[in-house]
């Protein structure tokens, strides 16, 4: 193809066409440095949104892990509570005790009072308080009390005359040791 352009219009052609690239090129340039922090922004605006979501999420379950921390500690606790008082239910039976108590006491004496010492579980010792008209039936007391098969010990703490309007009596303490 021939170019019968003169050379004046075909230098300001090729200017032009130069021109309307770099402004172009400075036009695009420039609508990056504009658009790009605009995007940027963008994104991290979405990303932080997320992050922050995130850590709402990690709260919330980190949230629900303590409590549910707390509450196994409870039931752990409850739970052991729960052995420990079933084992020192199997370990005493006081019933059985007493039962000895009872049927081993006289008609003359009148128990008062029945206490646990601080024995060890394998010798509980209770101490019995009592009083009766008579010395010999708190004598006949110990030692029938003495003979029981669960009794390994019975002791006299004190045995003190009382006098009164109505007569004498007699209160008694004694230290009755049982086996396990």
């Amino acid at each position: 193809m021939l170019n019968l352009l003169p050379p004046e219009i075909k230098s300001r052609h090729k200017v032009r066409s130069k021109l309307y690239g770099v402004t172009v090129a400075y036009i695009f340039i420039a609508a990056l440095f504009v658009l790009g922090p605009i995007a940027l922004g963008t994104y991290n605006y979405i990303q932080n949104s997320q992050i922050s979501d995130y850590d709402s999420q990690i709260s919330q379950i980190k949230t629900q892990i303590g409590q549910s921390k707390g509450l196994n500690d409870k039931l752990s606790f409850l739970e052991d509570r729960a052995q420990s008082a079933t084992q020192y239910q199997e370990q005493r039976s006081y019933t059985s005790y007493l039962s000895t108590i009872a049927s081993s006491t006289p008609s003359p004496v009148l128990v008062t009072g029945v206490q646990l010492e601080d024995g060890t579980v394998a010798t509980p010792v209770f101490t019995v308080k009592g009083t009766s008209t008579d010395r010999r039936s708190i004598i006949l007391f110990k030692d029938k009390i003495s003979q029981s098969t669960d009794v390994t010990g019975a002791v006299f703490d004190a045995l003190t005359e009382i006098l009164e309007e109505s007569g004498k009596s007699f209160s008694f303490s004694m230290k009755v040791t049982f086996a396990k």
